[in-house]
């Protein structure tokens, strides 16, 4: 609550004395109410007690009904402080209902007895590493913007629009996995520990690697689907962002799933900063040259510099095994797609029903995998099948 307070006054301080940042006020102070709806959240509760079944019903629920009020309410251009709001009500919503959810938990309520020696320096830690992360992550638009105007950011949004979800999606493998690390560090179970991290890496791989290779293949329909055909410059973009998703997961792997179970904060915050000055500093360099294209790319060079440096930090404390059969794997399964979307993109005129046929990719990537017996994957189909007998 403390620290939410000060983040308002901040942003206060910024609309007065910023004319660029007052222009878009409203836009702001809507958007603004994100920042008190993660406060009373929580959300990090339901992640202690692997809560995933609540999480997940009331994601879809609430992304349901922000759907649904998209279609209803935003119609033209005008109508961006709409979009903003039920973008704001999306996620925000999610945080309010959190706060009524929570008292299944405990009762919550506020305490003047703050043991602030105790919880400050690895909060500010963290803190300072989110900060990080944010300045690297949003520099690329800020600086696009000063630098080539509000055209390129309109176009250069609709990619990280889009990359940014499907990151989320496929970083909530690793948010749910994090509990039961940290309780495998906690309690000394190395093997257990080990045991789950290359399952977890495995397993980001097998998804990783088709979702690159479709979003690159796919990328000019995506766009023009999400966002319309005045939008399609953005495809380039997305291409450059998709090699920026693996990079980033693979990233947050070793962050999340190997450092912070194990207290490494600091080094979190060092690969953190390294990888924000140099997103920072390559966004003046390229920017002038690529337009959006630069963005992108100085995004996927960060990326692998903070991946680059938590793999070192990591390789004592986790050793990798397993995982070049999986690529091998994963690489015929992409392979089959790459080919199987350049033969439609090539032969059928249909948007729709380019991507339409484009989920026959899929079915082969799994074929491929079923063949191969692929260890994980044979795994997941056991549990299928089991429930599946239980049911029955």
């Amino acid at each position: 609550m403390v620290f939410t307070a000060i983040s308002y006054i901040l942003l206060a301080i910024l609309l007065s004395f910023s004319k660029r940042l007052y222009a878009y006020k409203e836009l702001i102070i809507i958007q603004s109410f994100i920042i008190f709806a993660t406060t009373i959240g929580i959300e990090w509760l339901f992640s202690i007690y692997e809560d995933y079944a609540y999480i997940t019903v009331r994601t879809i629920a609430i992304q349901f009904i922000a759907l649904c009020a998209m279609f209803l309410c935003v119609r033209k251009e005008d109508d961006y402080l709409r979009y903003a709001l039920i973008s704001v009500l999306a996620s925000g919503g999610g945080y309010i209902v959190n706060y009524f959810y929570s008292h299944k938990y405990f009762s919550v309520r506020l305490t003047k007895k703050v043991e602030w020696t105790k919880h400050l320096k690895p909060m500010l830690i963290l803190f300072f590493n989110t900060l990080a992360i944010t300045i690297y992550v949003n520099s690329d638009i800020t600086i696009l913007g000063i630098l080539k105007g509000d055209y390129y950011v309109g176009i250069y949004s609709v990619s990280v629009k889009i990359y940014t979800i499907l990151k989320q999606i496929v970083n909530a493998l690793l948010v749910s996995s994090l509990p039961r690390l940290s309780y495998y560090v906690a309690t000394d179970r190395k093997d257990n520990y080990q045991d789950l991290l290359n399952k977890i890496l495995r397993a980001l791989l097998l998804v990783l690697m088709p979702m690159v290779a479709g979003i690159i293949m796919l990328s000019p329909d995506i766009v023009v689907l999400v966002s319309g055909k005045a939008f399609e410059q953005s495809y380039a973009s997305l291409q450059i962002l998709s090699v920026a998703i693996a990079f980033s997961l693979i990233a947050a792997f070793f962050s999340s799933g190997v450092l912070l179970p194990n207290k490494k904060d600091r080094k979190i915050l060092t690969a953190t900063i390294i990888s924000a000055i140099v997103n920072l500093s390559l966004n003046f360099i390229l920017i002038p040259v690529c337009n959006e294209k630069g963005a992108a790319l100085t995004t996927v060079l960060a990326e692998v510099t903070v991946m680059g440096i938590g793999m070192y930090y990591s390789k004592d404390i986790f050793k990798i095994s397993n995982v070049r059969k999986t690529v091998m794997e994963g690489c015929i399964g992409i392979a089959g797609i790459v080919i199987l979307c350049k033969i439609v993109n090539a032969n059928i005129n249909s948007m729709i029903l380019r991507l339409s046929l484009a989920i026959v990719s899929v079915i082969y990537y799994v074929v491929v995998l079923w063949g191969f017996k692929e260890e994980l994957f044979m795994d997941v189909i056991n549990v299928i099948k089991q429930k599946v007998k239980r049911e029955k």
